[in-house]
């Protein structure tokens, strides 16, 4: 009964991701007691990429729906240019220093073994140029 109580309490010390992927990131040092809810591993699934853009204004926005097509451009690799698709919109807009900004979701076309998590990249989006 010791032991099947002790392996009870070891499964709970387990992380178990929702998904495979690749650790990117520890948040916390041995010994260290992680809180609930509190970041403790970045995992990442390298396999596809996704580009979130929030600068998008109210303005810029309106005629934007998921399928339209994007142009990405990234300011560490000059001359790498990838097409892409909005995936999502979010339905709120943030006011990022007096402007209403939305979060837009783009998935690239294709990947590049150089792009790197946060790197800086231009999203230009062709509103109405959804193929559906």
């Amino acid at each position: 009964a010791a032991l099947a109580q002790t392996n009870v309490g070891l499964a709970e010390t387990e992380l178990r991701a929702p998904f495979s992927g690749v650790v990117a990131g520890v948040e916390v040092v041995v010994g260290q007691q992680a809180l609930p809810g509190a970041l403790a591993v970045r995992l990442g699934d390298f396999t596809s990429w996704l580009v979130e853009t929030r600068d998008l204004t109210e303005l810029n926005i309106v005629g934007v729906q998921p399928g339209d097509r994007a142009v990405l451009t990234f300011d560490a690799i000059p001359g790498l240019t990838v097409s892409g698709q909005v995936l999502r919109i979010r339905s709120i807009g943030e006011n990022t220093q007096g402007d209403i900004t939305y979060t837009v979701v783009v998935s690239p076309d294709r990947s590049d073994d150089r792009l790197k998590w946060n790197m800086t990249a231009k999203v230009t989006v062709e509103p109405g140029s959804s193929t559906s």
